[in-house]
């Protein structure tokens, strides 16, 4: 048996595992933690890809983020209940009689003078400053949503544009070879006296005039690429997929009223005319500010004293400052005519925004009925009739079996309806999203909050 005098100390294993929530504490919240990894840009397979990688990659969302937080602490100053601190004041001092009467008291006493004083607002002006914040912030939002709109808008026309040149390089590709083979029967036929000089020369010329219609394309292809790369924040572009076919949203209703109901929605949906709603808001409230101005904030004061010898004075009072009149005293009214004046400005900015609302979504709608129709003309069934005969002329000529100006003909007119079918295609792509945009429905899936 142990000696009672004698300390029994934990083993080794023991203390560590005594100690091991203690470490595991520590190491929570000493250790650093590696920073969220970015998502990456999804692979470029379709229109949604593509809006959000603009989204994620935008350096003016990023700007509006920060402007967002900036404008909560705005929102948080003016929740401030009081209009200023309040102020106490404490003298003190020495009294003493110069000539002690007979009888008095000669010694010194203190003195002390306290006063606790306070301002308060009677007009409302923390409500007025509330709802101007909360104004501005739902307009940042707005303002926040149609930059999302704009990007994703000029991302997704670089989207269709490079589609429909990389779908232009791949034909032109095919009647360069077409060309070339044209422009060496026409040198064979010349050379055994079967053609005259002239059909030679024209081979040369089509050879010639698809070389730079080809170096064209590939120049407009690498220039929209590098667009569409920057616009993603990406150093090269990778590889894309997708079709001019695959178009964003739903086609129009052949429906009289069609172009009424879009001009509606969009009246009610477009961002930057709810943004300017919400300045109005915002003015408005600035003008109620100064309104309630003119009522002067009363002081609220406590007070506390010894005056004399042994003498303790108890009181309260209340002020009021008194206001003159302009140019004598300080007055809100020439701030008030101003805001007056940028109300009405306001109003007449939101009835600007509305008419250019209607005119954008007319202009639209009318583009994309003219697209869509020129569209229909090139069939499914004339395309692949002209594709065959893209291939049937190649056939021809390594068979020799047709002369270079018939073969030449033929090639100029297949190349002007595959170029033309590609460029209605575009059209139709392009004036679809312009009229998306210009209707509000959403391109970038952004949310408001409204939140103060």
């Amino acid at each position: 048996m142990l000696p009672s005098t004698m300390t029994v100390r934990p083993s080794l294993p023991t203390l560590c595992w005594r100690q091991l929530p203690a470490w595991v504490l520590w190491c929570w919240f000493a250790l650093p933690f590696p920073a969220a990894a970015q998502p990456a840009c999804p692979p470029i397979d379709g229109p949604a890809s593509v809006v959000t990688c603009a989204l994620h990659a935008s350096l003016v969302l990023a700007t509006y983020a920060q402007e967002h937080i900036a404008h909560q602490g705005h929102a948080l100053q003016a929740r401030t209940l009081l209009p200023s601190q309040p102020v106490l004041q404490l003298s003190m001092a020495m009294r003493s009689p110069l000539s002690p009467l007979p009888g008095a008291d000669p010694s010194t006493t203190l003195n002390y003078y306290l006063a606790l004083s306070q301002e308060i607002e009677l007009a409302g002006q923390r409500g007025a400053r509330m709802r101007g914040v909360h104004a501005m912030i739902g307009e940042h939002e707005e303002r926040h949503v149609f930059a999302a709109e704009q990007i994703a808008q000029t991302a997704l026309i670089t989207y269709y544009n490079l589609l429909a040149v990389r779908e232009a390089q791949g034909l032109l590709a095919q009647l360069q070879g077409i060309a070339d083979k044209l422009a060496q029967l026409g040198k064979a036929r010349q050379d055994l006296s079967l053609s005259s000089a002239l059909d030679a020369h024209l081979a040369q010329i089509e050879a010639v005039r698809l070389a730079t219609l080809r170096m064209a394309a590939d120049r407009r292809h690498s220039e929209l690429g590098n667009s569409l790369a920057s616009q993603l924040g990406l150093a090269d572009l990778p590889p894309i997929e997708g079709s001019l076919d695959a178009l964003m949203g739903e086609p129009l209703t052949d429906d009289p009223g069609e172009v009424g109901r879009l001009v509606d929605l969009a009246l009610s949906r477009r961002a930057d005319l709810l943004a300017a709603r919400r300045e109005r808001d915002a003015k408005e409230a600035h003008t109620s500010l100064l309104v309630r101005q003119h009522v002067p904030n009363l002081t609220l004061s406590f007070l506390a004293q010894r005056d004399g010898f042994s003498e303790l004075v108890l009181g309260g009072g209340l002020s009021l400052p008194l206001p003159l009149p302009a140019p004598v005293g300080p007055s809100p009214r020439g701030d008030l005519q101003a805001a007056r004046a940028h109300l009405a400005e306001a109003d007449v900015s939101i009835a600007r925004v509305q008419r250019q609302i209607r005119l954008e979504v007319t202009t639209a709608i009318a583009h994309e009925q003219s697209d869509a129709a020129q569209a229909r003309l090139y069939s499914l069934e004339q395309t692949h009739q002209a594709q065959a005969d893209l291939l049937a002329l190649s056939q021809a000529l390594l068979a020799q079996a047709l002369s270079p100006r018939d073969a030449l003909g033929a090639e100029r007119a297949l190349l002007e309806f595959l170029v033309a079918r590609i460029e209605a295609r575009r059209a139709l792509a392009v004036s679809r999203i312009e009229r998306l945009a210009a209707v509000g429905q959403p391109l970038a899936h952004t949310h408001r909050s409204h939140s103060p």
